[in-house]
């Protein structure tokens, strides 16, 4: 099942008792900034709410992301949630947005600087782990209690 509140939208997993949380940027530049930041917190804590109300039994909170290496998207969740996060084998995530969604900017245009350094590695690889290993941002997974982010974002 896929539930949407703006920028977050989710999935249940385990039976409805682990939440698998996706993020979008549906605002274009600045969506993660200190400006944008209390709304950012007010979609994730309803996306939470949301899924507590279709699944009262879910406890935990699933995410991978690149995005959880950036300080705006580090700041919408505890320490204590992000201190768990362990990075994903690059090889099995290649085909996903979760990796690749780090080279677009949020007006949808290349963001050049990671583009650039990727582009460089690629170049310069002559064995496929160098490959693998040019993705500036590794996907980070990260799971931990539901009531932990919920409280963090100001709704306990």
């Amino acid at each position: 099942m896929r539930r949407s509140t703006a920028a977050f939208w989710y999935e249940l997993e385990d039976d409805g008792r682990q939440l698998r949380l996706h993020f979008a940027n549906r605002e274009g530049p600045g969506a993660l900034g200190p400006s944008r930041h209390a709304a950012r917190r007010a979609e994730l804590a309803s996306a939470i709410e949301d899924a507590r109300r279709t699944s009262p039994q879910a406890d935990r909170l699933r995410g991978g992301s690149w995005l959880y290496h950036l300080p705006g998207y580090r700041a919408l969740f505890p320490p204590s949630f992000l201190a768990g996060a362990t990075e994903a084998d690059t090889r099995q995530e290649v085909g996903q947005l979760a990796l690749w969604g780090q080279f677009v900017r949020g007006d949808g245009k290349l963001y050049q600087p990671r583009t650039k350094q990727f582009v460089q590695a690629c170049k310069e690889a002559t064995h496929l782990s160098a490959l693998i290993a040019a993705f500036p941002l590794k996907k980070l997974n990260v799971v931990g209690p539901l009531d932990d982010v919920l409280t963090w974002v100001g709704r306990p």
